[in-house]
């Protein structure tokens, strides 16, 4: 592989690995603001009515929008290649520069392969979560406003 091929595609794994905690950073984000949306309107409807049936879905629905929250929160194991063991495997081998370079190449792609699985099983994790809170939110919606 020639020098600036070999930098290309450094640079394009780097991105991909970078590219791959902001989409983990913001499906979290986005997982916590839909929460405490659906939290925040759900205690409005328990101060203003109490318990009714419609209340009392909703937080079973928060319940469960909560716990896919933390499974969200759990699926960020985003892996980065091990430089350290990398670099003194190479040098207690011998490796050249070039074999090394070619090692951790190696090592950062299987890294960016191995975080889309990560990032496919949170995706799912808050989807869940997003659709829950929503439905929290309505249910709560529905009991304040239907009850008027």
């Amino acid at each position: 592989m020639d020098r600036q091929l070999r930098q290309d595609v450094a640079l394009s794994l780097e991105r991909s690995l970078a590219r791959q905690q902001w989409r983990m950073d913001g499906g979290k984000v986005v997982t916590v603001f839909a929460l405490g949306t659906a939290t925040a309107v759900s205690v409005a409807s328990w101060q203003e009515l109490g318990r009714n049936d419609l209340n009392i879905a909703s937080c079973l629905a928060l319940i469960c929008s909560l716990v896919l929250l933390m499974a969200t929160y759990n699926a960020d194991h985003l892996e980065e290649p091990d430089v350290h063991a990398i670099m003194a495997t190479a040098r207690d081998l011998g490796w050249t520069e070039e074999a090394t370079r070619d090692e951790l190449l190696r090592s950062l792609y299987e890294c960016v392969l191995v975080n889309e699985d990560y990032l496919h099983q949170m995706y799912w994790f808050a989807r869940g979560q997003v659709v829950t809170a929503v439905a929290s939110g309505v249910l709560s919606s529905i009991a304040m406003f239907g009850q008027r």
